[in-house]
């Protein structure tokens, strides 16, 4: 813990300048004054707050469900993509891993949103969501999604998705959708949708799409007993943080304003180039006993025969 002491002119001055977040726990203010205390009350306590608000909003990254703004409804174009007909305005989601059984159980949480920019956009309303079925290794539910748009009178209009609506249809033998389209949706729209993911299979996190991403956000919760690889394949900017705990292993990825990748002709593996995280467990141990999880050349072989 460290203490700072300042004379009042120096603490404000410092508590203006505090653009690193502030560690309430290390940190300590002692203010030094020949006034009255009575007198210095409503400036000591903008003191003592300002750093930690500046605190708080700094560690503000998760957008609650739910709360759009009017000026994300009023905006027609995306500043850094003019001739998008789409924009994903956020993409966040929350990998928790853990130990279940002789395999490693994965629950993903992902919320989407999305503004529609032009007719083109449209067909960003319909949505299909794939997992592997076999062996009831994985699934999807918790699915809620909301449409919002603007009335006459400047008011957002909220239609929700109605479960009914959501249906559910076998690929093949190993793989089922889960699709839905989202209601009322016009240019101008914002659809936003959540949904959990669970399964003893790992995702990785694609931070860059066909049309522009505003912000993408990811986070990989993991207990220390588990052993696993993460590799950022990121050209662009990319702000990776460590919030890990004595208990579990927490790595945060965040990255902004990301333009939308377009198809090219004669280019045939087009996953290689996107911006994108990923993981792979590696090994987990279990009362002292380490239990790896990527083969050996010799394990492959004796797969094989």
């Amino acid at each position: 813990m460290h203490a700072k002491c300042f004379y009042l002119k120096d603490a404000i001055i410092w508590s203006l300048g505090a653009l690193q977040p502030f560690n309430i726990e290390k940190n300590i203010v002692i203010i030094v004054s020949v006034k009255p205390l009575n007198l210095m009350r409503p400036i000591l306590m903008a003191v003592l707050i300002l750093p930690a608000t500046v605190f708080s909003q700094s560690k503000k990254d998760h957008i609650s469900f739910g709360k759009v703004t009017r000026e994300e409804l009023l905006a027609t174009t995306c500043e850094f993509d003019k001739d998008a007909e789409a924009v994903v305005l956020y993409d966040y989601g929350k990998m928790y891993l853990d130990i279940g059984g002789p395999q490693l159980y994965r629950e993903l949480q992902v919320h989407r949103r999305i503004k529609i920019l032009k007719e083109d956009g449209l067909k960003k309303a319909d949505i299909k969501l794939e997992y592997e079925h076999y062996l009831n290794s994985q699934d999807i539910n918790n699915i809620v999604a909301n449409t919002y748009n603007l009335d006459a009178a400047g008011n957002i209009v909220v239609s929700k998705l109605e479960k009914k609506l959501i249906y559910q249809k076998k690929l093949n033998a190993k793989y089922t959708q889960q699709s839905f389209t989202m209601p009322d949706v016009k240019v101008g729209s914002i659809i936003e949708y959540k949904y959990t993911y669970r399964g003893y299979d790992g995702r990785h996190w694609i931070m860059q799409e066909s049309i522009p991403v505003k912000l993408s956000s990811y986070e990989v919760n993991f207990p220390g007993a588990i052993e696993l690889h993460t590799r950022a394949f990121c050209t662009y900017p990319l702000d990776a943080k460590d919030g890990s705990t004595g208990i579990r292993t927490i790595k945060k990825y965040r990255m902004e304003n990301i333009p939308g990748i377009r198809n090219e002709e004669y280019v045939s593996c087009r996953g290689d180039y996107v911006q994108r995280i990923e993981c792979w467990p590696v090994a987990y141990t279990i009362e002292g006993r380490r239990y790896p999880l990527i083969k050996t050349w010799t394990g492959v072989a004796k797969m094989l025969l």
